[in-house]
């Protein structure tokens, strides 16, 4: 969990060697909507499954690969 200007931020990191699948998603979504954060983001360096990304539209759950993390400065 980390915090930038006024908002809360809860991130999960994945070092799999395979796309990471919505279990992640889920656990990213839970921890977010507990500690009320205003953006929950997984990261995983080998992307994520097309249901990763299905979950995540549908809970608003940013999902970035670790060459994408300068794009959370647009989300805070």
């Amino acid at each position: 969990m980390a915090q930038k200007k006024g908002r809360s931020v809860i991130i999960q990191c994945k070092n799999y060697a395979a796309k990471v699948g919505n279990g992640a998603v889920q656990e990213v979504a839970a921890g977010a909507q507990f500690y009320n954060a205003t953006v929950a983001v997984v990261v995983a360096k080998n992307g994520f499954t097309k249901q990763a990304h299905t979950l995540a539209d549908k809970t608003s759950v940013l999902l970035l690969l670790p060459d994408q993390l300068a794009l959370l400065d647009n989300y805070i």
